[in-house]
């Protein structure tokens, strides 16, 4: 009996949920689950500011990208910290992001970037790291995410 994209995104879901640290920043490297691709971001509330990571795909914000089939977020610890998990159809030659920045006094300062083109290889998906591409004027997140 085959699984409706419905139950294959809300398996891939919790999948993501499963593989949250218990302390700590959440996985930096986007997973694939069933062949779709698994999305983390997370924010800690500290207290003059705060720390998040979070997906940018084709310089898009993970959980506005048009091939979103599936998002969540949850509340996390005390104050506005949060977790969310966003699932994304694969598109070859898609490039996805996380960054890791610091929030402290009414600006966002990157303290990681990393990025990764999508690649079909043998029907298996394939993220395959690459240089961060150059300039990026952080999108406006928008859904209070951070």
């Amino acid at each position: 009996m085959s699984r409706t994209l419905h139950q294959d995104v809300q398996a891939a879901l919790q999948w993501g949920w499963d593989r949250f640290p218990a302390k700590g920043l959440c996985e930096v490297r986007p997973g694939v689950h069933e062949n779709l691709l698994v999305c983390w971001g997370m924010k800690q509330d500290r207290q003059r500011g705060h720390r998040c990571r979070f997906g940018l795909a084709d310089d898009i914000w993970v959980w506005r990208h048009p091939e979103v089939l599936g998002d969540e977020v949850r509340p996390y610890g005390l104050g506005r910290s949060l977790r969310s998990v966003t699932i994304l159809t694969p598109v070859p030659g898609m490039v996805l992001q996380t960054l890791t920045c610091s929030y402290r006094g009414d600006q966002h300062r990157v303290e990681e970037r990393r990025a990764w083109e999508l690649n079909f290889a043998g029907g298996d998906i394939v993220l395959l790291e690459v240089p961060v591409p150059a300039g990026l004027d952080l999108p406006d997140p928008g859904g209070g995410r951070f």
